[in-house]
């Protein structure tokens, strides 16, 4: 147990330490930037960074851990075993490395779409919410709500 109370701490402090140094650089960006980028997309930039720390940084730590203890010690025993299987190791290790390159590269484009198809939600909603008393003075809920649905089914 005192092992995966590790684990939660360093979590802890990484999360604290990226959304300090999130929040410093976003501080002392340009103005033109609020201007330019919707608010919908870096509020969610800013939530899911946070969001993958929390999940999977603590999970994913641990997994690598097992992961390479359960390789050392699988390489150990055939190397005593024979050790010819440590010829045949080597090119496995490079096809492993070549796919997981590979696969980095897949998993952060992926992530990257996924960010860009949450920002028109997230930014209709910030400016939505920002212009409430606004919307309701001139009577447009109906027409928000229209503009609502639509987003929603264009993400789906």
């Amino acid at each position: 147990m005192k092992f995966f109370d590790i684990f939660l701490s360093t979590g802890n402090q990484g999360r604290r330490r990226l959304h300090s140094r999130l929040l410093n650089s976003l501080a002392q960006c340009h103005i033109r930037l609020f201007d330019v980028e919707p608010t919908g997309r870096l509020l969610n930039r800013f939530s899911s960074d946070m969001g993958v720390i929390d999940k999977k940084l603590a999970q994913t730590f641990q997994r690598l851990l097992q992961f390479v203890l359960l390789c050392v010690s699988a390489i150990v025993v055939n190397a005593i075993i024979s050790l010819w299987s440590l010829a045949m190791a080597a090119p496995i290790v490079g096809i492993f490395y070549v796919l997981q390159r590979f696969f980095r590269t897949s998993a952060r484009e992926l992530q990257r779409l996924e960010s860009l198809t949450k920002g028109p939600v997230v930014s209709h909603l910030t400016e939505t919410l920002s212009g409430l008393t606004t919307i309701r003075a001139f009577g447009q809920q109906k027409r928000y709500n229209k503009m609502t649905f639509l987003i929603l089914l264009k993400k789906c």
